[in-house]
């Protein structure tokens, strides 16, 4: 008779403990926090139930009684380390009070406790998304099998601002967007050069656990202060830049630059075209022309082969090179040809002959190329000079 005695008063606090709770919910909804506090209070003394420790929290968030709140959920976590309500409600106390990095540390201990936790899930990806850790965000969400993509948004937009970009994106509606497929989307477009910003966005959708991905794009710019800027920028090292990009919203660049320093004048141009094949390939046309004064110290070389001084020479080469780069994702930049070299040279070392086939060489200098030479006893009209194509 005693037992039944006491499991009927257990039940009868139950029951009043959680009809208490119920009527503090609806308080805290209706904004009467004063109400909703005297009443948890009043059930936390009787019967400490789980729901009453977070539903004071709550209340006392919402009253901005911050010290109150964090004391109470905390009380609550320890009295039921296994409810993982409780972490998932400190990290939204701290996100209340800006700190960022205590919400995910609960965020993540909530995840510990139940993995498939949707909510704390989608939150620590928001927060990581947020702050720019985009791989952080798809892997929290990936460990769920999310985030199942409903739909592509560039600039938040249906519709895709620039082609380059449609065909960029390595991933698909109706699959999980990982962390992979974003770094070659990303990839992509930063190698077309048409944009100095690229990022992701993940937002839930209506459609239960989808969400739309939006890939964000900012252009750079042919305006008049930019091309200005490109002129003045290379004035310190005698240089101009002319840059347009994306011509005609095609994905097209023109680059190119003019050096006018009088003893070493250079003239540069790229065109660089995307192709409109799987992986976003794109095609580079380089040329170069350069002239440059060269002022050549000639020794000529006494019995005792120690150089004396018998002048400069002054010279002039000029040299075109040009190139063609196929590349997905990764850019082949166009290969720069030496303005000078040595021909192949047979000269006298340690009394037995040499040749090599680039030259005398110090430090890849060609001057260097000139001076060896001389210095094994080999007449200056013996050494020729030819331009690199």
């Amino acid at each position: 008779m005693k037992a039944i005695s006491t499991v009927f008063a257990f039940f009868f606090t139950a029951h009043i403990a959680f009809a208490q709770i119920d009527e503090a919910r609806d308080a805290i909804d209706r904004g009467e926090y004063v109400r909703a506090v005297n009443i948890l209070s009043e059930t936390l003394a009787r019967n400490p139930v789980p729901d009453a420790y977070l539903y004071l929290g709550i209340a006392y968030t919402a009253m901005k009684e911050y010290q109150k709140a964090e004391d109470i959920l905390k009380e609550g976590n320890q009295r039921y380390p296994k409810d993982a309500r409780f972490p998932n409600q400190l990290a939204d106390f701290y996100l209340t009070n800006n700190d960022r990095e205590a919400a995910k540390a609960e965020l993540e201990r909530t995840l510990v406790i139940d993995p498939n936790n949707n909510y704390a899930s989608d939150l620590l990806a928001t927060i990581n998304m947020s702050g720019g850790e985009v791989q952080a965000a798809l892997q929290s969400w990936n460990k769920s099998g999310r985030p199942v993509i409903n739909d592509i948004l560039h600039n938040y937009y249906l519709t895709f601002g620039l082609w380059v970009v449609r065909d960029a994106v390595a991933f698909h509606p109706a699959g999980v967007l990982r962390y992979d497929e974003w770094k070659t989307t990303e990839s992509r477009l930063l190698e077309t050069e048409n944009f100095a910003n690229v990022g992701l966005e993940v937002e839930p959708t209506r459609v239960p656990d989808q969400y739309n991905a939006i890939v964000r794009t900012t252009a750079k710019r042919n305006s008049w202060s930019d091309f200005l800027f490109g002129l003045l920028k290379g004035a310190p090292v005698e240089t101009s830049y002319v840059d347009l990009w994306n011509i005609g919203n095609s994905g097209v660049n023109v680059n190119g630059n003019y050096r006018w320093d009088t003893n070493r004048r250079r003239i540069e141009g790229r065109l660089k075209i995307p192709l409109p094949w799987p992986g976003l390939f794109h095609l580079e046309l380089g040329d170069s022309w350069r002239e440059t004064f060269v002022r050549s110290f000639v020794p000529t070389v006494s019995s005792t082969t120690k150089p004396t001084r018998s002048g400069f020479i002054s010279s002039t080469y000029r040299t075109i090179a040009w190139s063609l780069a196929v590349a997905s994702n990764i850019g082949i930049a166009p290969e720069k040809a030496a303005w000078r070299s040595c021909s192949p040279i047979a000269a006298t070392q340690g009394g037995s002959t040499r040749r090599s086939t680039s030259g005398w060489s110090t430090g890849n200098t060609k001057t260097g190329c000139i001076w060896k030479a001389l210095q094994q006893g080999v007449p200056w009209s013996a050494i020729p000079i030819s331009p690199a194509v």
